[in-house]
């Protein structure tokens, strides 16, 4: 899961980048200006998280202001500034969750997920596809409820489908999702993960869920019966509808 970060650089800010990729999440940092908004409204995170080291900006304002603009995606706050009316201040302003710094690594990686699933419109910790079920908190896989050895980016890529099921996730898409902005791996290596996935998924005795729409991406279907390979007709499906997320 890929989030971005806003806060200034130094300080609190880089433990806390740090303690969000130990816990599996995929981090771009961007200052809080105003120049930094249009990067982040182009950048595909799935969540915005401000703090803790805003000393130039007031957070309000700055939530406010992405809210303005159309910016619907989770915003999360960590305050350095614990008092109950800042709290409130930052929800009404638009934020969705506001934690205390510092907080428990295991609790903000938690309270993250779970702001950015149900958000998603997934209300359970869990996503059961045929007979293959994803925890969304442990970020592990069952298949026939027998947990199945999986890398981190297979997973992360499972997940994306799943939380997308019934869109086309473009490549692109799936390869913002697993790398920050500066890594430079060839955007191949998307075809290398899926195929060592469903091998993986494959072996385990799953249905084979995840379909290749050429040209463009990967998806799972919203139907029971699941398709390997799907080329696209001339004229367009719902089946070949871009994920948004």
């Amino acid at each position: 899961m890929k989030l971005l970060v806003v806060s200034h650089n130094g300080g609190n800010v880089d433990k806390t980048i740090n303690v969000l990729k130990a816990n599996g999440f995929i981090v771009n940092h961007y200052q809080p200006d105003q120049g930094s908004k249009a990067e982040i409204r182009s950048d595909d995170g799935l969540a915005i998280l401000l703090g803790p080291d805003l000393q130039k900006i007031e957070p309000c304002s700055f939530i406010r202001s992405l809210r303005s603009a159309g910016e619907d995606r989770p915003i999360l706050v960590i305050a350095s500034d614990t008092l109950y009316s800042q709290r409130v201040a930052l929800l009404k302003a638009g934020a969705d969750d506001v934690f205390s710094f510092p907080c428990d690594p295991q609790e903000i990686s938690v309270r993250i997920r779970t702001v950015v699933r149900r958000a998603r419109g997934f209300s359970k910790a869990e996503i059961q596809i045929g007979n293959i079920t994803l925890d969304l908190n442990a970020r592990c896989v069952y298949v026939n409820d027998k947990k199945i050895k999986i890398t981190r980016k297979e997973y992360q890529i499972l997940e994306l489908l799943a939380m997308n099921r019934g869109k086309v996730v473009l490549k692109e898409r799936i390869f913002n999702h697993l790398y920050d902005y500066n890594s430079i791996p060839n955007q191949k290596i998307i075809d290398v993960y899926v195929c060592k996935l469903r091998s993986k998924l494959q072996k385990a005795k799953a249905e084979q869920i995840i379909s290749t729409v050429w040209g463009q991406g990967y998806i799972i279907s919203a139907e029971r019966t699941f398709v390997v390979e799907h080329i696209p007709s001339k004229q367009a499906s719902p089946l070949t509808t871009a994920a948004s997320l």
